[in-house]
């Protein structure tokens, strides 16, 4: 029998709501006035130093550039929200008059033109600021990383999760070009980004990694330990949940002994499905009938 970890948490909304709290209220919990300002502010920058080294057309649509503010730029976001919902071919159509394509809560929102020019400057870090690629130790994501950051830590702090959690990978789609795009045949979207999730048995996301093939920096690591970069991804993301009797439901990437002992040791459960072949599984356990790894016994 696995030894008993009592859970010593407590599920709870570490923030405010509204009576009758709507989609709004909640979205609003994640994209705080910080980042929102984040994303006005470095907009606003790129499209001044873009303006002021280039040679503008005198008819190019970038004459009609004004700086955005904390109110448009939340309705930008909120369309591009209900884009990934509402398909349509080409983005030019989500203003269309045409009647099979009219989506007539587009034009109410903003213009067409407008939306393209925040799009054309929408930006999250200062390019000046960037300074020579070849000295920020290959970071690929230094154009994003500030405010993936910001919405990592709201992640953390906003939901005080029940006693079970999860790890496992997604696939955000992206089909454009990047280094470090994966192609997973299992996932609906197959193209795209992966990411590593930790999650609440309810889906509520409570951190997340983003893959870039180069992981070494973003996953710590424990002293005198030789752990695998698979155990070390989950390790990176209890941080805040060892010593509270949590308990992990993970599949069999993640899964080995070493990582199940370290957890017991740090005060949390795994449950998980195994590779009876994996490095340092015991033969007692490679043929039982039913795997479940909670520590080694």
């Amino acid at each position: 029998m696995p030894p008993n970890v009592p859970f010593q948490g407590e599920e709870k909304l570490n923030a405010d709501l509204p009576p009758n709290a709507t989609a709004l209220d909640f979205f609003r919990l994640y994209l705080t006035d910080e980042i929102v300002n984040l994303i006005v502010e470095q907009t606003n920058k790129y499209a001044e130093q873009y303006i002021s080294s280039n040679d503008i057309k005198r008819h190019s649509p970038v004459n009609n550039w004004s700086p955005t503010n904390d109110k448009e730029m939340i309705a930008f976001l909120g369309l591009c929200m209900l884009i990934g919902v509402v398909y349509k071919p080409h983005l030019p159509l989500y203003w269309s008059t045409d009647a099979i394509y009219q989506t007539d809560i587009f034009p109410s929102v903003m213009a067409r033109d407008r939306f393209m020019l925040i799009l054309k400057f929408l930006h999250f870090t200062d390019n000046s600021a960037q300074g020579n690629s070849a000295n920020l130790n290959g970071d690929r994501l230094r154009k994003i990383k500030e405010i993936t950051q910001l919405i990592r830590n709201r992640c953390r702090s906003v939901y005080t999760p029940g006693r079970d959690l999860c790890v496992d990978e997604s696939l955000l789609l992206f089909k454009g070009r990047l280094a470090f795009k994966q192609f997973i045949k299992t996932k609906r979207a197959r193209f795209g980004i992966k990411m590593f999730d930790l999650c609440t048995k309810d889906g509520i996301l409570l951190d997340v990694i983003v893959y870039t093939g180069d992981m070494s920096n973003d996953l710590i690591s424990i002293p005198n330990r030789d752990f695998l970069m698979s155990e070390r991804i989950p390790i990176t993301l209890l941080q805040p949940y060892l010593n509270k009797g949590y308990r992990l439901f993970i599949d069999n990437f993640y899964t080995s002994p070493r990582l199940a002992d370290f957890l017991l040791d740090n005060g949390t459960m795994l449950v998980g499905t195994v590779r009876h072949n994996r490095r340092d599984f015991p033969d007692v356990l490679a043929h039982m009938q039913v795997w479940s790894v909670s520590g080694v016994a």
